[in-house]
């Protein structure tokens, strides 16, 4: 069994895990979300929503049209069951009283025994999409980072020195393969871990947002200013036990908890996620949690460390509509080849 196997793999180790498993004459079982390595290695596909699970024979893409067909033909019969319904019951109502006889009474108390039994068909069930969506805080200046003959690593430089200045409004994703730099890179102009040589600086009125790579549940998401270099993180010894609800009021105290549950809801998470343990949480909702507490700050950086590794696909299409419109800076990593990539101005690619 592989969990999200292609999360923190480059393209060329994808592609070679493809093809392995493809030649494997054994059986596997894969939990992903990326639909270019799935189509390539399964031949079943088993959805899992809503509590429930339907099997497809066939490829992702199959899975994709197979469902849209199901789904096209279960409404059709709901809407036709729903009008024999409909006209069964109104004859019930009609020569069902207790004042009729004849076959007219008899028919509408068959119908009546017939709907009480009579197993409904329901609507295809939705699958229900969050709803991403940036805050952005105007006056940042014209000049958002320059960065100037940068080295960055720990005991020795990962990259040639680097020079470069983002500018409001430019939206960057760095690539690259996996060791190359891109996250210690990140971390470095987020003051996480100091540079090699060479440095960077900030324009005025600068206040970021930073969404971590790392799932250690401990400053995985901060936020800073030009001027005070403020950190939000959880610290404590009891994160992992603590609830949603309190992971976000430690961030947020001032929010009334029911506006924080509102908020949570919109992001994809329900009230089964809001008083149980963060630690219980998947890689996907605790993306969606962290995603939800950037979102209600304003900023006008986003800085974003490859944030769809455990996002369902529904949840990347948002992400996609939600860095489209953020009027503000963007500076991403990522190597998903499923994300749209088509609203960045900028990609760099490290090596």
């Amino acid at each position: 069994m592989l969990d999200e196997p292609t999360n923190f793999l480059d393209i060329k180790y994808i592609a070679w895990l493809g093809d392995y498993l493809k030649k494997l004459e054994r059986a596997y079982i894969i939990i992903s979300h990326d639909r270019a390595f799935l189509n390539k290695v399964a031949d079943r596909i088993i959805e899992i929503a809503n509590g429930k699970l339907k099997l497809y024979e066939g490829d992702y893409d199959y899975y994709l049209k197979e469902k849209e067909r199901r789904e096209a033909i279960q409404a059709e019969q709901h809407r036709i069951q729903g009008k024999y319904i409909a006209e069964s019951q109104a004859y019930v109502d009609k020569w069902g009283s207790n004042n009729q006889t004849g076959a007219g009474k008899t028919k509408a108390t068959w119908l009546k025994k017939m709907l009480e039994r009579l197993e409904r068909i329901e609507m295809p069930e939705v699958i229900v999409k969050p709803e991403f969506k940036f805050k952005h805080k105007k006056g940042a200046a014209t000049s958002i980072l320059k960065i100037d003959n940068l080295e960055i690593g720990y005991s020795q430089a990962l990259l040639p020195p680097i020079t470069l200045e983002i500018k409001k409004g430019d939206k960057i994703i760095f690539k690259g393969f996996n060791g190359v730099g891109k996250t210690t890179l990140l971390k470095t102009i987020n003051q996480d871990i100091p540079a090699i040589s060479g440095g960077f600086e900030y324009g005025d009125y600068i206040e970021s947002v930073f969404l971590k790579q790392e799932e250690d549940y401990e400053n995985n998401f901060s936020s800073f200013d030009k001027n005070e270099r403020k950190t939000l993180g959880i610290k404590k010894g009891k994160q992992r036990e603590i609830t949603v609800i309190e992971f976000a009021k430690e961030y947020y105290p001032e929010i009334p908890q029911g506006d924080l549950q509102k908020h949570l809801r919109l992001c994809g998470l329900t009230e089964r996620h809001f008083f149980g343990q963060v630690r219980k949480l998947s890689g996907g909702e605790m993306t969606k949690l962290r995603m939800c507490l950037a979102m209600l700050q304003e900023v006008n950086l986003i800085i974003l460390d490859e944030p769809t590794n455990h996002l369902d696909i529904y949840s990347k299409e948002v992400l996609t509509h939600a860095l489209a419109e953020f009027e503000g800076t963007i500076i991403m990593t990522t190597h998903d080849i499923n994300f749209d990539t088509g609203w960045a101005n900028k990609i760099i690619n490290l090596a």
